[in-house]
Parts: structure tokens; C-alpha cells; sequence
């Protein structure tokens, strides 16, 4: 059903036969529809002039510019309707001019002489408005009126007669179209004559003031607005979609390729401006794309229904290089003002379009049949049409600059004066400004009269520098308050010096003064002599000064003797007040404080001589550093005392037989080594004569068992013997088995050694394996992302598959057969292609989970064999302790073996020293008895029994 569908809607849309005469009146009424299309757009045309002259020339004259845009294309619509169309498309009289009575003053004719006077109209106020930009800023109304009503009524007409004169009736033979010039839209016949004419006026009326330094080098007068001026570039490139492809007057395709044409032009050529501006300025400055754009829309307007698209771009390159260098040409060689470069765009481009045709267009259709030859053509007319517009714009323009020329008006009546320039023919011209005209006045009245004080500003609220005027007067207020405060800061400065000379005055005896009191002299004295008014009082106030410093000082130094000297007096004679006054008080507190200090002093000094320590300092009335050192006295005898009742109370206890006594006190210094040393004096005593007791004691046990002890140790040496032999053959096996054990622990620690290295291989070999693993994982997901692109095509497939097969059902026949077989096989294939991506999905999927698994899988294989290789490395440190132990024990077993050799060989000795022994033991017994009857005197065994209390 869908196919059926789109074939219905397809069959409705086709176009369907229809008679000759109706083909006929359809494409007469597309003719009229596209020209009339076009010549709307070209008359759009002028808002572009209008922005770009108005943003690349200074605010003060963009209204100015604005209203001969305006002004150029009303009086080239009246006139040209009036006279010029009549010359242009009038019956050529010998190939000259047109003319043909009946076209004048609006004669058009038929619908079609309508139409073609609607576009031809616009194009002669193109031709007009090219003056505009190159004389702007100084050429008076007057003046552009003038060479407006010459362009639109003489100059274009007869230009445009000697290419197109025969266009709208296909008869007549125009000179210049007799001998094969080309010129399709108007690259010289509208360009080149507004631009030529442009410059007779410009050499005429000279630059603007200020253009050219006093050594002719030219100065940049930059425009107020780039915006503006590339907002007028754009609107200018889409008008040209109608000034050059509605030169076919004819709507078929045929201006497809003109518009193409046209297009690649202006844009090779802005960037050709673009490129040559950055190299040579070292910026990219905005009227060098916008020139450089319009050049190559001029430059391809002669050629463009001639160029293929590599014709155009290179039209665009050279048309936009000439002007480029033309324009520096006429501003650094010749001297010439030209603030839009409007010349060197339409002029010299225009030339150079006009010209490049014959060299880069088909060479079939040329009328000369070579190109040489179609060069010479090109060439010819358009050195005619630059001698026509030129001179004849130069001529009529001189006669009126010689008969107006005045003081005021170097350039005649074509020429504004200085004044009017210089303030703009915003004002000048017409009577209005963009808001800065009171402005610049007023800054310029207050240059003439500063300090004018009525000289502000009056704006209306809505006035669109109100802001501006309103912060101008406020700037007028504030320097009119900043001259009133310099005023008075004069004034004070006056002052100010007059106190100055009267401190200089005072300033050297008073220097003198000062230098003697930091000396410590504080008698000294300002002279009176010769002073009266306020440096006599002055001086004055300065000795009562020096007299009272020097009064005080005195009674102080005497007071303060005194003090030391021990000789009671502790106050001043006389009273003082401030600083002084501050000070005596101060001195006498502090005189008291020492003075009660010192009796207290003397009373304690006087108690510790006496050995009397618990002397106290009366601290009522002392504070500050009196009050602690009295503070720290007193804590000095206090504790002082404490140390002396303590000792006394020990040796006491001593000397009465408790040797048990001790300091307990917590003490340091000097005081701590005396606690020191009686407590372990007392402590040595008491052990000592402990120990001796006790050494009674075991004598006397040791003298009883003496006898004893001598039998038991003679055998006991006998089978110390024994046993010494059994012992030694013991450790002759035990060596041998240290010896043993040591290899084996040594075997161990290797074998341990080797499972370290093997489980870190292992290790690393696992993290290989990791990496190995998330890498494989990684790539399954780009496997899913290569699917997921391969769906999208295969759907995308099968949708050109579906449409395939509705154009097939469209086209219908043998071909719309096999185009739809073909379709059917297509949309197959997506679908086998969708199956198989889905179970590559399917099967990418599962490997990426047996992936994960696998990266599980193998990351606790790592950390398991992370553990055994610590395990390993453990074991390895044990087996190493265990063979060192091995070693250890076979020396140590060596060792006892010689010390068990060397007690059988002491065993021997000591059975014979055991005899010996006995008798000491009879001797030792008595000389105890005889030892405890000398501790019974000593009545120290109710304090001394530590065995009976134990």
C-alpha cells in the first residue's frame, strides 16, 4: 500500500503538457516576475551603500552620507525617467545616444519597457551612489547634486547607450556592441563610470583636512562604525545575487551559474583582501575584507555569465589584488582622498573584471573569435567609457569650482569650508548631530575662556547625549569647585609659609635648647632679647619649662641619694604635678616599699644567724618587685626551716639507736644532697649491721655442719666423678646431633629460598595475566561499539533499500523493475546483516562475561599466591634462625664438654680440700658465738631481727 501510495503522490506532482501559448505567457510572466525580483534586489543595494559609507567615514558625518544615499537615488529615478532612459534605449542615432521622444518624461511603453525601466532605473542609482563614499566628509550638498544630475541625466546614458542601447527593442547598432565589447551587468558601463566620475571630483575638491601630514604622508581617519560598514558588505553581496543575475531579464535557469559565478567571486576575492591587508598591515582590518569581497563582486560582473566556478575565483583574486594596490597607489603616490577606496573597488576593479573576461572566459563565446583580439576590444572600451565619464565629470566640474572659488571655499561650491568640516556636516549640512555636537562645542569654549562660569550645557531629557552632557557638567562643576579649593589651598600655602619662617625664627635657639636637655642639661635657656608677640611668649613657656624640669630633677637626685646612703629621707622637698608629680608619687611609694623591705630584711638575716628560720617578712604595703622578693624570703626560711627540723628530728632518732630513721621531705639542690646523704648513711648502717648478724648466725650454723659437710662432700666428689664421665660421653652424641640438625636447617632455609622465588614468578606471571584479561575485556566492548555502528548502517541500508523500491514503483518499466529487484536484495542483506550482529552481540557478550569471570578468577590466584610467597619468605627466615641456633648449640655443647673435663679434674682437688675444710669448720664456730655476745651488748636485738620476723 505504501508503494502505491508514494507512486500516487509522485504521478500528481509530475509536471503535465501544456500548450505552446500557455509555455509562452508562463515564461513571459517568470520574465517579469525575476526582473522585477532582481531589481528589488538591487534597489536593496543602497541600504548597503548606505551602511557602508555611513560606519567607514566619522560620526559627524554619517547623516550626512545617509541623505545623499538617499537624495542620489531619488533625483537619478526622476531624471533618469525623464531624459536618460530616453538616451539609453532610445533609437540609436548613428551608435552615439538613443533617442526616441516618446520615452521621455516616463514614456515607457508596454508592460515589458515597464519592467526593464524598473531594473534599468535601479541600476543608474548604483552608478550614482559610487560618488557618495569617495567624496564623503567634504563635498557640499551642492556640490553632489550636481554630479548626481550629470551621472543619472548624460554621463551613464550614453555610456550605457554604447553597450546595451539596443536591450530593450533588439534593434539599433551601438558602437562599442557593433565591435563585440562585453560588459554583462555593468562592471564599466555602472562601476567604472560612478567610479571615474568619482574621481575627477575627488582630484577636484582634495583631501580632507588633517588626511596628509606637512611631508604628504597620509594619516588613518579611521570610521566610526565597522560593524555598519560589513553589515553593508553583506547586504550589498545579496543585492548583487540581483544585479547580476537579473541582467538575463529572463527567469530560466540560465542564472544559476551567473549567481554561482558571482558568489565564488566575492569570496575569493574577500579573502585575497583579507590575505594581502594581514601581510602588509600586520592586522586584519575590516576594510580590507570588505573591499577585497566588493572587488571581486565588481570585478566578476562583466564576465559572470562567461566563467565557470575556477573563471570566478580567479576573477575574485585579481580584481580584489588591483584594488587593493590601486588604492595605495592614489593614497601614497598621488595624494588623493579616498575614504571608502570606492575608486579603487569599482574603477579599477571594475577595468580589470571587464578586461580579464576575454583571458579567463569560454573562448567560444567571444564575438572576436580569439582572445587577443576580444582583448583589444575589452581594452578599447574601457579606455573610452574612462575618457567619457572622466572628462566630462571633469570638465563640468572645473567651470563650476572656478567660477565659486573663494577664501572660505578653496574647492569652489563643491567644497564645504574649513569651519563646516571641521564640526561635521551633520551640523553643517543639515542641522542635526548624533548628540556630540554641544559637546564639542562647549569643550571647545572652555578651551577659548576657561574658567567661564556660566558655560554648561543645555540638553533636552530625551536628547540622546543627555547622559553625556549631564556628566560634562558635572565635570564643569567639579573644576569650578577644584579652582575655589586651589584658591583657598593657596591661600592656607601663604599662611602656612608665614608660620614656616616664624618656626625657622625659633628653630635654631630652640634646637640649642633641646640638644642641651638630651644632653641631661635641662638649665639651659631660649634668649628674650629681641622677641616680643607670640615668640617671646613661646620662648618664654619653653624656660618655665626648663627651670620646673630642672627644679624637680634636682630634689629627686637628692632624694634618691638619700635612699641609698641609707639616710632616711624618702620623700621630695616640694610638691610637683604632671609628669613630675606622677614621678614623685611614684618615687616615694617605691622609697617606702624599700625602705620596709630592708628593716625586714635585716630582722630575718638577723633570726638565721641566731639559727632561727621561721623569721617572716611583713609583706602589707610592698607590691611589685619589692613584694616578691620579700614573698621569696620568707619561702626561702620557711623551707630552710623545714629542711633543719627535719634533719634534726632524724639524727635524733639515730643517735637513739633507730637506725630506721630518714628525710622525707621533697627537696632539691643543696638540700636534696644533704636528705641523700643521711638516708643512705642510715640505710649502709642498718644493712651492715644486719649483714653482720646474719654472717654470725651461718658461721656458727656452718662451724656445727662444717664436720658433716666435710664426710658428704668427699663422696659426693667420688660420684661428681662418675657422673662427669657419663656426662661426657653424653655430649659427645649430642655434638653430633647439633651437627646434624644445622646441615638440616640449612638444606631448609635453601629450599625455602627457592618456593620465595618460585611464588613471585608465579605473581608476576598472574598480573601479566590480569592485564592480559581487562585488555581482552576492553576490546570486547569496542567489539560493541563496531556492532552497534554496523546496526546503524544496516538500518540506514535498508531505509535506501525502501526508498530505492518506492523510486522504482515511480519510474515504473524494465529499469524501474530491476532497480526495485535490487532494492529487494539490498533490503535482504540489512536483514541477514541485523541477524548476524545480533548473535555477535550475543556471542561478544558471553565472551565478555566469561572475560570477567576469568579477571576474577585470576586476581584471587594473585593475591593467593601473594600470600604464599610471604609464607615462603617466612619460612625461609625461620630455617635460617634454626641453622644459626644449630651452630650456636654445637659450640656451646664443645664448651660444656671441656668445662665437665675440667670440674672432674677440680672434683679431685676438692675431696682433698674438704679435710682442710673441717677443721676451719671447728675455728669459724667459735669465732660465731664469740660474735653474737658482742651483738647482745649493742641491745639491738629488739630492733635488728629480720630472720625472726621473716
Amino acid at each position: 500500500m505504501k508503494r502505491i501510495a508514494f507512486l500516487a503522490i509522485g504521478l500528481y506532482i509530475l509536471p503535465l503538457p501544456v500548450p505552446a501559448a500557455d509555455q509562452f505567457a508562463l515564461q513571459s510572466n517568470l520574465d517579469h516576475v525575476w526582473t522585477m525580483t532582481a531589481a528589488g534586489l538591487v534597489f536593496f543595494m543602497q541600504a548597503g551603500f548606505l551602511l557602508l559609507e555611513a560606519g567607514q567615514v566619522r560620526s559627524k558625518n554619517s547623516v550626512n552620507v545617509a541623505q545623499k544615499n538617499l537624495i542620489d537615488f531619488i533625483l537619478s529615478t526622476v531624471c533618469y525617467g525623464a531624459f536618460g532612459f530616453c538616451v539609453m534605449f532610445g533609437t540609436s542615432q548613428g551608435g552615439w545616444f538613443g533617442w526616441s521622444p516618446d520615452m521621455l518624461w516616463f514614456g515607457t511603453g508596454d508592460q515589458w519597457s515597464m519592467t526593464f525601466f524598473t531594473f534599468q532605473v535601479v541600476f543608474c542609482g548604483t552608478a550614482a551612489t559610487i560618488v557618495s563614499g569617495a567624496v564623503a566628509e567634504r563635498m557640499s550638498m551642492f556640490g553632489y547634486i550636481a554630479i548626481t544630475l550629470l551621472i543619472t541625466l548624460l554621463i551613464y546614458p550614453v555610456a550605457g547607450h554604447w553597450v546595451w542601447g539596443g536591450l530593450l527593442s533588439g534593434g539599433g547598432d551601438p558602437w562599442l556592441a557593433r565591435l563585440g565589447f562585453l560588459d554583462f551587468a555593468g562592471s564599466t558601463v555602472v562601476h567604472s563610470v560612478g567610479a571615474w566620475a568619482a574621481l575627477a571630483a575627488v582630484i577636484l575638491i582634495g583631501p580632507r583636512f588633517g588626511r596628509f601630514d606637512e611631508n604628504g604622508r597620509p594619516r588613518v581617519l579611521h570610521g566610526h562604525s565597522p560593524v555598519l560598514a560589513t553589515a553593508g558588505c553583506v547586504i550589498l553581496w545579496v543585492g548583487w545575487i540581483g544585479f547580476n543575475g537579473g541582467s538575463t531579464t529572463a527567469g530560466t535557469g540560465a542564472f544559476s551559474g551567473i549567481i554561482m559565478a558571482t558568489m565564488i567571486s566575492g569570496a575569493t576575492g574577500g579573502v585575497s583582501g583579507m590575505i594581502l591587508g594581514r601581510s602588509l598591515d600586520g592586522l586584519f582590518r575590516p576594510e580590507a575584507a570588505v573591499n577585497g569581497a566588493l572587488a571581486g563582486l565588481v570585478g566578476v560582473t562583466a564576465g559572470c555569465d562567461l566563467l565557470d566556478g575556477g573563471g570566478a575565483a580567479l576573477t575574485g583574486i585579481g580584481a580584489a589584488t588591483v584594488a587593493f594596490f590601486f588604492a595605495r597607489f592614489m593614497e601614497h603616490v598621488c595624494k588623493l582622498d579616498d575614504p571608502l577606496g570606492a575608486i579603487a573597488v569599482h574603477g579599477a576593479a571594475g577595468a580589470f573584471g571587464t578586461l580579464s573576461l576575454a583571458l579567463l572566459g569560454d573562448p567560444a563565446a567571444l564575438p572576436a573569435g580569439s582572445v587577443l583580439g576580444q582583448l583589444g576590444i575589452q581594452a578599447l572600451g574601457v579606455g573610452v567609457v574612462f575618457v567619457w565619464a572622466f572628462g566630462l565629470t571633469f570638465l563640468v566640474l572645473g567651470l563650476v569650482t572656478l567660477c565659486s572659488r573663494s577664501d572660505d571655499h578653496p574647492g569652489g561650491g563643491l567644497r564645504v569650508s574649513q569651519a563646516f568640516e571641521r564640526d561635521g556636516l551633520n551640523v553643517s549640512e543639515h542641522g542635526a548631530s548624533l548628540g556630540l555636537t554641544r559637546v564639542q562645542e562647549a569643550v571647545r569654549a572652555m578651551v577659548v575662556e576657561p574658567g567661564r562660569p556660566d558655560l554648561r550645557i543645555e540638553v533636552d531629557q530625551g536628547d540622546e547625549a543627555f547622559e553625556l552632557a549631564m556628566d560634562f557638567n558635572f565635570l564643569l562643576d567639579a573644576l569650578d569647585t577644584q579652582r575655589l579649593q586651589d584658591a583657598e589651598a593657596e591661600q592656607a600655602r601663604r599662611k602656612a609659609a608665614q608660620d614656616e619662617a616664624i618656626a625657622d625664627l625659633l628653630a635654631s635657639e630652640v634646637g640649642q635648647v633641646l640638644d642641651r636637655f638630651e644632653a641631661g642639661d635641662f638649665a639651659a635657656q631660649v634668649p628674650l632679647d629681641g622677641k616680643d608677640g607670640v615668640l617671646r611668649r613661646l620662648s618664654e613657656r619653653i624656660n618655665d619649662l626648663s627651670r620646673a624640669a630642672t627644679y624637680g630633677l634636682e630634689d629627686m637626685s637628692a632624694a634618691l641619694a638619700d635612699l641609698l646612703s641609707g639616710e632616711g629621707r624618702h620623700v621630695m622637698l616640694r610638691r610637683y604635678e604632671g609628669v613630675l608629680g606622677s614621678l614623685q608619687e611614684d618615687f616615694e611609694a617605691m622609697a617606702q616599699q624599700m625602705a620596709q623591705a630592708v628593716s625586714g630584711v635585716d630582722c630575718a638575716v638577723e633570726a638565721g644567724i641566731e639559727g632561727r628560720f621561721d623569721a617572716v617578712i611583713g609583706l602589707e604595703g610592698q607590691s611589685g618587685q619589692i613584694a616578691r622578693i620579700c614573698s621569696g624570703l620568707n619561702r626561702l626560711g620557711a623551707h630552710s626551716d623545714k629542711v633543719v627540723t627535719e634533719l634534726h628530728d632524724a639524727l635524733t632518732r639515730m643517735a637513739a639507736g633507730d637506725l630506721a630513721a630518714r628525710m622525707l621531705g621533697d627537696y632539691s639542690g643543696r638540700y636534696a644532697e644533704i636528705q641523700e646523704c643521711l638516708n643512705q648513711s642510715s640505710a649502709r648502717l642498718s644493712q651492715t649491721l644486719v649483714q653482720v648478724r646474719e654472717a654470725a648466725e651461718d658461721n656458727a650454723r656452718l662451724g656445727a655442719d662444717g664436720s658433716s659437710a666435710s664426710a658428704g662432700i668427699r663422696s659426693g666428689v667420688q660420684d661428681l666423678a662418675a657422673k662427669m664421665q657419663q656426662a661426657e660421653s653424653l655430649l659427645q652424641e649430642l655434638r653430633a646431633l647439633s651437627r646434624d640438625g644445622k646441615s638440616l636447617a640449612e638444606e631448609a632455609a635453601e629450599q625455602s629460598r627457592k618456593t620465595q622465588g618460585n611464588a613471585r614468578e608465579g605473581l608476576s606471571t598472574a598480573e601479566r595475566s590480569h592485564e592480559n584479561i581487562l585488555s581482552a575485556e576492553e576490546a570486547t566492548q569496542e567489539i560493541n561499539g563496531s556492532v552497534d555502528l554496523i546496526e546503524d548502517i544496516a538500518r540506514q541500508t535498508n531505509l535506501l533499500a525502501l526508498n530505492a523500491a518506492v523510486e522504482a514503483a515511480r519510474n515504473g518499466g524494465s529499469a524501474g523493475s530491476g532497480f526495485k529487484l535490487v532494492a529487494e536484495e539490498v533490503r535482504a542483506l540489512a536483514g541477514r546483516t541485523r541477524e548476524a550482529l545480533q548473535l555477535i552481540r550475543a556471542r561478544a557478550e558471553t565472551v565478555r562475561d566469561q572475560v570477567s569471570a576469568g579477571a576474577s578468577l585470576v586476581s584471587a590466584t594473585r593475591e593467593q599466591l601473594g600470600r604464599i610467597a610471604e609464607t615462603a619468605e617466612q619460612s625461609y627466615e625461620v630455617n635460617c634462625a634454626l641453622a644459626r641456633a644449630g651452630t650456636d648449640q654445637h659450640k656451646a655443647v664443645t664448651e660444656v664438654d671441656i668445662i665437665v673435663m675440667t670440674v672432674a679434674a677440680e672434683a679431685q682437688q676438692m675431696a682433698r680440700h674438704a679435710e682442710d675444710a673441717d677443721a676451719i669448720a671447728t675455728d669459724v664456730s667459735a669465732g660465731a658465738e664469740t660474735t653474737r655476745v658482742l651483738l647482745e651488748r649493742m641491745m639491738l636485738d629488739r630492733r635488728l631481727r629480720p630472720r625472726d620476723a621473716a
